[in-house]
């Protein structure tokens, strides 16, 4: 199976463009937070820092064409995940529902044009709105990376455990 490289891959809904999405959600994560958290701790539970090429060779990396952004300089508190929602509602006009899905704008073409800005922009705050878009994605495999991702950056876990638990039964 080839990559396909970011901003494409979220373009596209073929078996290679639904798996280039969930790693470079994955990717992007320790793009933002490089560091060993268990699921809903804080990085006081934390001392390892880990290199991206331990998470993606230099050669997929480049395949995936994963954005290279800033770091978080902490992980993402309510004030901030509230500016990544308001962010969303400002990208997408219109407001932030968990799985809630509107056939007039569907998800894909949403998180496509947030791709799109990414690729621009190099936000952290940006990439971590991708993940959250991403939990409107119709494909469990992205909804579920992007939690994933997601839930080791923001504090407040229980905000993606639902989505989580819901990837197991799919």
């Amino acid at each position: 199976m080839k990559p396909v490289p970011f901003p494409q891959a979220f373009q596209g809904d073929s078996p290679e463009s639904l798996m280039s999405q969930a790693a470079i959600l994955i990717g992007l994560r320790y793009r933002l937070w490089p560091y060993v958290a268990p699921f809903g701790h804080t990085i006081a539970a934390s001392n390892r820092r880990i290199e991206f090429s331990e998470v993606l060779t230099d050669e997929e990396a480049s395949l995936l064409r994963i954005p290279k952004i800033g770091e978080l300089r902490e992980r993402i508190s309510r004030s901030s995940h509230g500016e990544v929602l308001r962010r969303f509602e400002r990208r997408t006009g219109r407001p932030f529902g968990l799985r809630s899905f509107d056939p007039t704008d569907p998800a894909p073409v949403r998180i496509a044009r947030l791709a799109e800005r990414l690729e621009k922009e190099h936000d952290p705050l940006e990439a971590a709105g991708l993940m959250v878009a991403c939990f409107e994605h119709p494909h469990p495999l992205v909804r579920v990376a992007a939690a994933a991702a997601y839930g080791q950056l923001y504090a407040e876990s229980d905000f993606v455990r639902e989505i989580l638990e819901d990837g197991i039964q799919d």
